[in-house]
């Protein structure tokens, strides 16, 4: 997570500017997401294929991850009417952070790593006084298609897939009189280059296809575990 200072908030304590809760204490400007899939060294075949640690080269013709929102949160549970959600650290716990603005997602392209703008926020992009100490990325699902060798048994695939949970970064950001008065957000997933290792390709085949739409599949339970180590990293620029 980073977070970057402007000289602006000194000067904005100097001319003594005062706000009142609920009115917008700072604008949040622009914000977008991407992900992208982290191949290291040992696994890495070319720009699109990667080695499982079954075998298997695995080439992607395309990877989607399907955002369904990012929020910027702060401890404490939600009042009534509220939204509220989970608290990252204890899966289950019930509701226990309060959402300060929610951008709603779409889908980011893994294999590219072209970033997504978030352009609608809600309830506005006027945020209130608060300490946000969490950004939340809520994945709806995960699409992947391409091809699968081993030997020589080829195999094409077909998979999307729900993915339950969220990925989480922790930040500190205080918007209050003393500032920011504006900022942008910009939120990266790394995927993990072993997001398709422990699939059994060949055992999963029909007719030289695997096409996983249910999230009970071997497949589709193996993949989101594995994605479920993909790391978030949270760049906050205030001003």
């Amino acid at each position: 997570m980073i977070i970057r200072l402007s000289p602006v908030l000194l000067l904005m304590a100097t001319l003594g500017c005062t706000f009142d809760d609920g009115t917008g204490f700072a604008t949040l400007e622009e914000a977008s997401i991407a992900a992208r899939l982290e191949v290291g060294s040992a696994k890495r075949v070319d720009d699109r294929t990667l080695r499982t640690d079954l075998g298997y080269e695995v080439t992607l013709d395309a990877l989607l991850v399907i955002v369904e929102a990012v929020t910027l949160s702060e401890d404490g549970a939600a009042s009534e009417g509220e939204p509220g959600m989970s608290d990252p650290a204890e899966p289950g716990a019930g509701p226990s952070l309060r959402q300060v603005v929610s951008l709603p997602g779409g889908d980011v392209d893994g294999l590219t790593g072209a970033e997504l703008r978030l352009d609608a926020v809600e309830p506005s992009r006027e945020l209130p006084r608060s300490e946000i100490s969490w950004v939340v990325v809520l994945v709806h699902e995960l699409a992947a298609r391409g091809t699968v060798r081993r030997d020589a048994e080829e195999l094409t695939f077909d998979i999307r897939v729900p993915v339950e949970g969220s990925l989480t970064d922790p930040v500190t950001l205080v918007i209050d009189e003393d500032g920011p008065t504006s900022l942008d957000l910009r939120v990266d997933v790394a995927i993990a280059d072993i997001l398709f290792d422990g699939l059994d390709f060949s055992g999963q085949a029909i007719g030289g296809a695997v096409d996983v739409r249910d999230a009970a599949h071997p497949v589709a339970v193996e993949l989101a575990r594995a994605f479920a180590t993909s790391s978030l990293t949270t760049e906050l620029d205030t001003r």
